[in-house]
C-alpha cells in the first residue's frame, strides 16, 4: 500500500479524526445533566467516577498521540509511524490531553448541575499520561516486532 492510496488517505483521515470525535464525546458527556443515579462503585479502592475520568484521558491521550504520529501523505514513506520522536509525540498527547480536561473543568463552572473538580482534573492528567505512555508501549512493541 503506497502512501497516497485511497486507502492510506482514509486511514490517515480516521486518525486525525478519532480524537476530535472523543474529544467532543467528551465535551458533551461533561455538560449534560448527570442521571442523577447511585455514585459509580469504587475501583480497587480508589473513586469510581476518578478512574471513570482517568480511563476517558487516558483514551483522549492515546488517540491524540495515534493521531499526531500519523505522517502526512507525502511524508508516509520517509518517517512511518514507528520511527516519529515518540517522547515529542507522547509529551505533546499528555499536554493536550491534559489542558482539555482543565478545560472542561472550568466549562463546568458555571453550569448549575456541575462543578469544577481539581481532583477530576488531576485524575484527567494521571489518565493522560497512563494513555500516552500506553501508546509508546504499543510503539515500542511494534518496533520489536519490526512491524
Amino acid at each position: 500500500m503506497t502512501g497516497s492510496s485511497p486507502v492510506a488517505r482514509a486511514v490517515r483521515r480516521i486518525r486525525l479524526l478519532c480524537p476530535l470525535a472523543w474529544a467532543g464525546f467528551v465535551l458533551f458527556a461533561s455538560v449534560v445533566e448527570p442521571s442523577g443515579g447511585p455514585p459509580a462503585p469504587s475501583v480497587l479502592g480508589l473513586p469510581g467516577d476518578k478512574v471513570l475520568h482517568g480511563l476517558t484521558y487516558a483514551a483522549l491521550a492515546a488517540a491524540v498521540a495515534v493521531g499526531l504520529a500519523t505522517p502526512r501523505i507525502r511524508d508516509a514513506a520517509a518517517a512511518p509511524l514507528g520511527r516519529r520522536p515518540v517522547r515529542r509525540v507522547a509529551a505533546v498527547a499528555v499536554l493536550v490531553a491534559t489542558a482539555y480536561g482543565l478545560a472542561i473543568e472550568g466549562v463546568q463552572y458555571p453550569i448549575p448541575y456541575r462543578t469544577f473538580d481539581l481532583l477530576d482534573a488531576a485524575a484527567n492528567a494521571v489518565g493522560a499520561v497512563v494513555g500516552a505512555a500506553c501508546w509508546v508501549a504499543g510503539v515500542l512493541v511494534r518496533r520489536r516486532v519490526g512491524r
